[in-house]
């Protein structure tokens, strides 16, 4: 359950941001919208790929659960997050894990998972989308023949996290990877290399859609110019970045010159940026 003494602190002497232009958030009232989406969802808890947040009586809250998400990240790191600040969590999956322990260790203790099954869902999902990848944001996995396989992405990308740092992860642990990102680059490996120039015109294609701002790493699935989704994410530029920094492979952007996607775009639109803060 939620720690009566930790509240949120109140920040007045900070200027709003754009996060903060909507009401205030609690703990009570975020454990309240949980609760309704377990009622309407056989007990099953939220994710970041959940959507809109309705309340008891299935009316739309105006929220999504992405958005909380990235509140709790917010002030993890210090940040205005309507409220949020100071409340000791560091993500929607975080603060499930600790407000309701014994329901999400119930919750995690499903079959093990292995890598040959985890390609094969990978393929079914080529399969039904053109030959693109899932990403985190993809949501639900269905199995060849369309079926909910109960598991989603953002899910298994966790796994392949948590296997990552030396905990249990449903099987996955000692498997390699660190991401699903990384597994999709090193089992096929992806069909499709990335250029500077492509990651540019996403860019472009996100400030156009954007009122001209830029994205960050937690801006979700990236999508063209004509809004259709890459099976790609911010996130995983950054991370391809990253990684090409370190002189390691990374889907052609090695020997890129930028070491994240903070400073890819500091660096490739350094007048815009610099009004931009």
């Amino acid at each position: 359950m939620i720690d009566p003494q930790m509240k949120p602190q109140q920040h007045p002497e900070q200027a709003p941001s754009l996060s903060q232009d909507r009401m205030p958030l609690s703990l009570e009232r975020i454990q309240a919208w949980v609760d309704a989406y377990r009622e309407a969802n056989g007990g099953s808890f939220p994710t970041v790929s959940s959507g809109a947040i309705k309340d008891r009586e299935g009316k739309d809250t105006g929220e999504n659960w992405k958005t909380v998400d990235s509140l709790f990240r917010s002030a993890a790191q210090g940040s205005p997050a309507r409220g949020l600040q100071g409340c000791g969590f560091k993500s929607l999956a975080d603060f499930l894990d600790k407000t309701y322990p014994t329901e999400r260790t119930a919750r995690i203790e499903k079959p093990d998972l292995t890598v040959s099954q985890l390609r094969d869902w990978v393929d079914a999902y080529r399969e039904a989308n053109g030959g693109s990848f899932p990403s985190c944001e993809s949501g639900a996995i269905g199995d060849r023949k369309g079926k909910d396989t109960g598991e989603t992405w953002e899910a298994v990308d966790a796994l392949f996290r948590r296997a990552a740092k030396g905990f249990p992860a449903r099987g996955l642990q000692g498997c390699g990877f660190n991401s699903l990102g990384d597994f999709l680059d090193n089992t096929y490996p992806r069909e499709r290399k990335l250029s500077v120039s492509q990651i540019k015109d996403w860019v472009d294609a996100y400030r156009e859609a954007n009122g001209g701002s830029f994205p960050a790493q937690r801006s979700g699935a990236i999508k063209d110019r004509e809004g259709k989704d890459t099976g790609e994410t911010w996130k995983a530029v950054d991370d391809l970045f990253r990684t090409a920094a370190q002189g390691r492979p990374a889907r052609g952007l090695q020997d890129c010159g930028f070491n994240s996607l903070a400073d890819f775009l500091d660096k490739t639109y350094p007048t815009e940026r610099r009004g931009d803060l």
